[in-house]
């Protein structure tokens, strides 16, 4: 039930053949993996404070049933009058962040690097649901949206190919080079 994204950098035909070279050269690509996992996870924590998905959109408000619990749900609310809220509670509620209630998932992305391959993800049991949305909830009566919080921006993209460039350009020889 877990969320993650892996990325098999070898597997890209213009890295592939550099991925070769350095396997011929008895070098690891590994220190460039682990730079590159720790950047992508920086980025997806900082997409996930900015509450956007790797395309740069912003996720789905909270829900009103969300903000109501998150209130303190019926004891938040004044008794005689619903629309009176309890002290603190619409300062509690007004200020809400997104799949941020806990900070258990956030705090739960982590990355994992082999030799050919990235994984960065979650492994609380909720973090599927989110990144993908989908029912939940007894019944699955509750519809949760997709926020996305996991994957490749733009920007990690460039990053990627500029890692990969200055790492092969530092440690395999050039052609033509005595």
């Amino acid at each position: 039930m877990t969320a993650d994204l892996k990325h098999n950098l070898a597997a890209l035909p213009h890295i592939a053949k550099q991925f070769e070279a350095l396997a011929k050269a008895g070098q690891s690509p590994k220190p460039l993996l682990d730079d590159i996992a720790e950047s992508l996870l920086i980025s997806t924590q900082h997409r996930f404070e900015l509450e956007r998905d790797p395309k740069g959109n912003k996720w789905q408000p909270l829900s009103w049933w969300t903000l109501f619990q998150r209130g303190g749900g019926r004891k938040g609310w004044h008794k005689k009058n619903r629309s009176k809220a309890k002290k603190g509670t619409m300062e509690k509620i007004s200020g809400a962040k997104i799949l941020r209630a806990s900070n258990r998932l956030f705090q739960s992305l982590t990355s994992v690097v082999t030799n050919s391959e990235i994984q960065l993800g979650s492994n609380v049991i909720y973090a599927r649901i989110h990144q993908y949305g989908g029912q939940a909830g007894r019944g699955k009566k509750v519809t949760i949206p997709a926020r996305p919080y996991l994957g490749i921006s733009d920007n990690d993209s460039e990053m990627i190919d500029e890692a990969v460039a200055e790492y092969f350009a530092a440690r395999m020889p050039q052609e033509g080079a005595p």
